[in-house]
């Protein structure tokens, strides 16, 4: 199986996109404001927490 993950300027697509988070973020900063409705909160908070557990990086608001 072939994949690949693209990265836009805001948002970022593909299979393993949560797994280079930190890398992609890099140059906007470490604080994060977090925001969606209720379906793309449940289907990918948890995740970027994961993602970014031990980092620098940190969620400051949700909306």
């Amino acid at each position: 199986m072939n994949t690949e993950s693209i990265y836009f300027y805001n948002y970022s697509i593909g299979e393993h996109a949560y797994d280079n988070v930190t890398d992609v973020c890099a140059r906007y900063g470490k604080r994060i404001l977090l925001f969606g409705g209720v379906k793309a909160l449940c289907a990918g908070q948890a995740r970027l927490e994961a993602a970014i557990e031990g980092s620098e990086y940190a969620i400051v608001d949700i909306l």
